[in-house]
């Protein structure tokens, strides 16, 4: 069984992270137009960390389970106790990184997921690069300036606070925030920043 046109096999861990998320995400969809199943971003959320990074010095299928699970905890109904058991600590403990505390005021949430970013995992601090990656790839078309204008702040902190992980993943990011500022002030026609 594989993934994608890269022909990487599945070990049981992705195996199971993939039918697990696919599970879980199964009634969800994204928020941009045409709508698409939201298991499609963590297939692409992979597929951006596989085109885009060495796979030296990381736990590969860690980082490919982690990929997959990114959202599970925080958009749906499994915690991290369920992804403990089923797929270990380092797995549940990057997609726990990955999540948002939401008992926060929104404006702090995302410095504070990046200070808990950078105490944990590189597998973790990649796939929250390549998440926003593709998060910046659409603009949702509910999305009113203002969302988009925090979106692009806190894009900007994510990349400045995780970039030296991976360089190349932080000049993809730095550019589809560039690209994502034009679609903006294509959309709203104004300048943004």
């Amino acid at each position: 069984m594989y993934i994608n046109d890269y022909n990487i096999s599945m070990t049981d861990l992705v195996r199971r992270a993939y039918l697990f998320a696919k599970e879980k995400h199964k009634n969800q969809f994204m928020k941009c137009e045409p709508k698409r199943p939201f298991f499609d971003h963590c297939i692409a959320v992979y597929n951006h960390l596989i085109k885009n990074i060495s796979i030296d010095y990381i736990n590969f299928d860690v980082l490919v389970a982690t990929a997959l699970l990114h959202d599970v905890i925080e958009d749906t109904d499994a915690s991290y106790e369920d992804l403990y058991k089923l797929f270990g600590q380092n797995v549940a403990n990057n997609v726990l990184a990955l999540t948002k505390n939401k008992n926060l005021p929104h404006n702090e949430q995302i410095s504070e997921s990046v200070d808990r970013l950078k105490k944990s995992s590189k597998e973790a601090r990649l796939v929250k690069l390549a998440d926003r990656y593709v998060n910046l790839l659409d603009i949702p078309p509910a999305w009113t300036e203002e969302k988009c204008l925090d979106y692009i702040k806190d894009s900007i902190i994510i990349s400045q606070g995780l970039g030296y992980t991976n360089t190349r993943l932080k000049c993809l990011l730095d550019k589809n925030i560039e690209n994502y500022i034009e679609m903006v002030e294509e959309i709203f026609d104004e300048k943004v920043l």
